[in-house]
């Protein structure tokens, strides 16, 4: 549903319509941060709604049918002769926004109380971490296709050229419409909610709020979340940079080092989703061992080791030349050696596989998606508390506290990775006349990513350590739940 919108729409709206490229950034941050604000709106609905039908399964039913409707309509802009036109007369640019901003309305409509609906799904404190695993199985199978939906839309059977590149955006879009209505519909028709919450009171907006964010736990939990999203993915962009600036710098031209850099960032895409099904099998198991805290630390210090590997391990084949070179570098670079002459026998160039880049990508990847996973697992638990001390189950809520702080910090990421280039010091102009970076300004992007990065997942294990809510008290909480729901049952009757 998301990322559709992301990975076709600038490159459509710029390369086929001819939108200027700021206009179509500007137009595509618009509906990030109605997605943000709509968040806790729509969990506090979903978490007070009440109908013959549930609090979840009506909301996501709407949230389904209008996503998989509005998808295919977003390639269809009207006055186009107003493309070049400044923003507040550019028809396209104000389509583009408003039409998105309700798409990602429809959006939060399923996903919201959809993911609430996966926290309440089981009260069992490892079963919940089961359940959940289910949901990101199938979101990485899905992932792994989301970088082939521009190559999908340039095939030949839907036309030649721009006409059939929009042509085929089009078509795309209708099948991605029907495959987010038909696997939409499955939890709406296929599961049952819990039939205590039909009768608890509701809270309003601002008291649901206060409560959500004066709970210890969560507060915890949340903090740390946003610290380990801040660190990665405000030095996203400086990573694609480096990679092919400084990585494939020697590779002959910028524009040859773009077509390695890419199809080694598609590779690295699929071995990261492909290593993250291993990471929630680990993760999980040792929750299951250990607990869930333990696992989270775990998860969040094979993600810090993967980001300090990037010092040695992301360092230009071409420097296996020097006699200088340390003896660790050295080593990577013949690593990567390795790794170019493994896919000899393949179609695809020996220079482009940095086999140094693909470890780090697997050792960070190994842990990732299990921390995702006991994130999840975890706010099924604090819910629990939260129905203890306020009697409530706001699933909703919390599930869209997280939304909100995970979408905020994606929009400001995007601000802060543009300042950190320029604070590196790296000059476009420069870079494609030299066809690359200095040595010094290579390792600056690299020190970098590993200080952004690094600096959140310490925070995260810092803050992780008080995290407070352990199997023992996790089970306590549940029996307390259970009699307190009996004694009601028996008072009713």
């Amino acid at each position: 549903m998301a990322n559709t919108l992301f990975v076709l729409g600038m490159i459509i709206y710029v390369t086929a319509f001819n939108m200027p490229a700021g206009l179509a950034g500007l137009a595509l941050s618009i509906p990030r941060f109605v997605d943000a604000i709509t968040d806790p709106l729509i969990g506090n609905v979903s978490d007070n709604l009440r109908t013959r039908f549930g609090r979840r399964r009506p909301m996501m039913l709407i949230g389904a049918v209008g996503s998989a409707v509005l998808l295919p309509l977003m390639w269809y802009p009207p006055m186009l002769e107003t493309i070049d036109n400044p923003w507040y007369s550019n028809v396209p640019f104000w389509f583009l926004a408003a039409v998105g901003s309700v798409y990602f309305v429809f959006y939060t409509l399923f996903t919201v109380p959809f993911t609430a609906l996966g926290f309440e799904l089981t009260d069992n404190y490892d079963e919940r971490t089961r359940v959940l695993a289910w949901r990101m199985y199938l979101g990485l199978l899905a992932s792994m296709t989301v970088p082939a939906l521009y190559w999908l839309c340039r095939r030949e059977v839907f036309g030649e050229g721009i006409e059939g590149e929009i042509n085929g955006t089009r078509l795309v879009s209708v099948g991605l419409g029907l495959v987010i209505l038909v696997t939409g519909l499955i939890p709406v028709l296929s599961t049952r909610e819990r039939p205590e919450a039909a009768i608890q009171p509701t809270t309003p907006i601002l008291p649901a709020v206060k409560y959500t964010l004066s709970n210890r736990p969560f507060l915890i939990l949340f903090i740390a979340y946003i610290a380990v999203i801040m660190g990665i993915f405000t030095a996203g962009t400086v990573g694609t940079f480096a990679l092919i600036y400084f990585v494939f710098a020697q590779v002959g031209s910028v524009d040859i080092a773009k077509d390695h850099a890419s199809l080694l960032g598609l590779i690295a895409g699929v071995l990261a989703a492909t290593v993250s099904y291993g990471s929630m099998f680990l993760i999980a198991k040792v929750s299951r061992v250990t607990g869930k805290r333990a696992a989270m630390l775990l998860g969040l210090a094979l993600m810090l080791a993967g980001t300090l590997s990037i010092w040695v391990l992301y360092e230009p084949t071409a420097a296996v030349n020097s006699p200088e070179l340390p003896p660790v570098l050295w080593l990577a670079s013949v690593v990567d050696m390795i790794g170019g002459l493994f896919v000899q026998g393949f179609a695809i160039d020996p220079e482009t596989i940095k086999l140094g880049v693909l470890i780090a990508t697997f050792i960070t990847a190994l842990g990732g998606q299990g921390c995702w996973l006991m994130i999840d697992s975890m706010t099924a638990d604090i819910c629990d508390e939260d129905e203890l001390e306020t009697g409530r189950r706001r699933e909703g809520m919390f599930g869209a506290a997280q939304g909100f702080g995970r979408k905020i910090a994606f929009a400001f990421t995007v601000l802060i990775g543009g300042y950190l280039l320029e604070w590196i010091g790296f000059d476009p102009a420069a870079a494609e006349a030299a066809g690359g970076v200095t040595d010094a300004v290579g390792k600056r992007m690299l020190l970098t990513l590993i200080i952004c990065q690094g600096s959140g997942l310490i925070l995260a294990i810092a803050v992780f350590c008080l995290y407070p809510i352990s199997r023992a008290r996790a089970e306590a909480t549940r029996r307390a739940l259970e009699a307190r729901r009996g004694e009601a049952g028996v008072l009713a009757t």
